[in-house]
């Protein structure tokens, strides 16, 4: 039993071999600040803004793209987003943003004959944090018909694209430790008035 499970291992292992093919899965990620590389976690401030650039890496062939973003609308408000509509590069034709409660779908198309592969820029997010928390940006395909991601031949790839999510943690602003300090120094010295006024 065993040297047969050995033996169709070696027999894949050379068909993989030999045939070279050997392909990562696209990955959709999300760039927060200027590192230039995919983000898990995020923590910012109540009150703060950030941007988050969407992208896919090793993406075959593509001649449209659509995707969807959901997050918490309690804590997340989504103050703009653009499809990334660069004329060589981007998704000029028919950018479109449609956005729900807590949600949006980005879609368009690249120019005529133009076919995009490898690592591209998808879209640009903007957010405004509301309240404390955590919440999950969530990626993923989009569920509007007829939009996603293309090849040429008209084949739809959605399903092997690995959509990472991020993390954002909000939290409230901290108090300045003077603030700290001048309060505990009041109360102390209401706590002697009011010491002073009780032997009289």
């Amino acid at each position: 039993m065993k040297l047969k499970t050995i033996s169709t291992f070696m027999v894949i292992a050379l068909l993989i071999l030999a045939t070279g093919v050997v392909t990562a899965a696209p990955l959709g990620w999300m760039d927060i600040g200027p590192d230039d590389s995919a983000d898990t976690t995020y923590t910012l401030m109540v009150g703060e803004s950030f941007t988050a650039d969407v992208f896919v890496s090793d993406l075959p062939e593509v001649y449209t793209m659509g995707f969807k973003i959901t997050f918490d609308p309690a804590q997340l408000a989504l103050t703009s987003a653009q499809v990334y509509d660069d004329p060589q590069q981007g998704w000029p034709f028919k950018p479109t943003v449609s956005t729900g409660l807590g949600s949006a779908d980005l879609m368009g198309g690249s120019p005529l004959g133009v076919a995009h592969s490898g690592e591209v820029k998808l879209a640009t997010l903007t957010f405004e944090c509301l309240g404390q928390g955590i919440s999950l940006l969530d990626l993923g395909p989009t569920d509007i018909l007829g939009a996603g991601f293309y090849t040429g031949s008209g084949v739809k790839i959605d399903d092997t694209i690995v959509w990472q999510d991020v993390e954002v943690r909000q939290q409230v602003v901290p108090l300045p430790p003077a603030l700290l300090l001048f309060g505990s120094g009041l109360l102390g010295l209401m706590g002697i008035g009011r010491k002073r006024l009780s032997f009289k």
